[in-house]
């Protein structure tokens, strides 16, 4: 074989530790060929036999002259409890196939691949096999796993694979995950013990209308991190990160408590952001309870150009989005609620 919370004023701070030994990867074919973090000769998408879902893997390959099928997953990580799972089956039930387990690191063996177990599909039914890794790849990384298709003796025969499943680590151990909230302003902070062929973190958030992602933190040398999700909405969220590693694969790690942005104790109107601004800006104010709120522009003499806010409003935290189609020059924002009044001035510069 080739080589191949409290709110306002107070920052509450709540964390969660990690310890994560491992993760769960399976494989069924259904998506891209070859998938994420694999590679191979020879393998086909193929729907024409499978265990599950719609496609699994065939090779029709009669190993003449040295050539050999093959599919390799790169770059996996041994734990000591570390498990991986096949099913296979041939087309015709032929004895003359067989498929070669191989595991290969460059630093064992020489890095010579070593062979792990022969699976003789032999049977027109599906069979599942565990195999076990050697104990000198426990705790390592940088493997590779082959699954090389052999013809032995005369006759030819196609052989399926499907449902690989995989119980590997991540490429990263969290030590731990905090939130702290400082009015309506959020801020992540979470370090890890340890990574290998780590990207970088998706942050996202969740208010019961499904997740979405606010942004993406590259993985760096310290392993120390942090992200700002500023002017929240009052409510109540769920964060994650979603760790992504270079081929692909990915992991979540989800705050153990939610986030809860309350009612401001005083109303208030903040500068709008950008300023000078085009084509658009947001304003934000606050209101300490439920009240009847007007926000309008007006032009340097006087004159209201646009009405952005005129009714009433929830408690809470507000941002709304100013698009202008006006010309270069100094506007004023006006907002009432109930007895506040406050006035700013922007700047449209084209």
């Amino acid at each position: 074989m080739k080589n191949a919370i409290k709110v306002i004023t107070i920052a509450v701070i709540t964390a969660i530790s990690f310890s994560f030994a491992s993760a769960q990867y399976s494989e069924s074919f259904e998506n891209n060929f070859y998938p994420t973090g694999w590679n191979g000769n020879g393998f086909a998408k193929s729907n024409n036999k499978k265990k599950s879902g719609n496609y699994s893997a065939m090779s029709s390959q009669n190993n003449k002259n040295g050539n050999e099928n093959y599919m390799v997953i790169e770059d996996v990580i041994f734990s000591s409890s570390a498990s991986f799972t096949v099913s296979y089956i041939s087309h015709n039930g032929n004895k003359n196939t067989r498929i070669s387990v191989y595991v290969k690191n460059n630093n064992i063996n020489g890095g010579d691949s070593v062979l792990v177990t022969l699976l003789t599909p032999g049977s027109s039914s599906w069979k599942t096999t565990d195999v076990q890794f050697p104990q000198a790849y426990q705790n390592t990384v940088n493997n590779k796993i082959f699954l090389v298709i052999n013809k032995i003796g005369n006759g030819n025969d196609k052989v399926y694979i499907d449902d690989v499943n995989s119980n590997f680590p991540m490429p990263v151990e969290m030590e731990s995950f905090t939130s702290s909230v400082n009015g309506n302003n959020v801020k992540l902070n979470w370090k890890t013990v340890s990574e290998t062929n780590n990207k970088g973190f998706e942050v996202q958030r969740n208010s019961n209308n499904g997740w979405m992602t606010l942004g993406f933190v590259n993985a760096n040398t310290s392993r120390v991190y942090s992200y700002s999700d500023n002017s929240v909405q009052s409510g109540t969220y769920q964060y994650r990160l979603k760790q992504i590693d270079f081929n692909g694969n990915f992991e979540y790690h989800t705050l153990n408590t939610t986030v809860n942005i309350g009612a401001p104790s005083k109303y208030s109107l903040s500068q709008n952001y950008p300023n000078p601004f085009n084509p658009s800006t947001k304003i934000s104010y606050q209101i300490s309870k439920d009240e009847f709120v007007t926000l309008k522009i007006y032009d340097n003499t006087g004159k209201e150009v646009a009405t952005l806010v005129n009714g009433m409003q929830t408690a809470g935290y507000h941002t709304v989005e100013f698009k202008s189609s006006l010309s270069s020059g100094t506007y004023f924002f006006k907002m009432t609620a109930g007895s506040f009044t406050d006035t700013k001035k922007m700047t449209v510069i084209k």
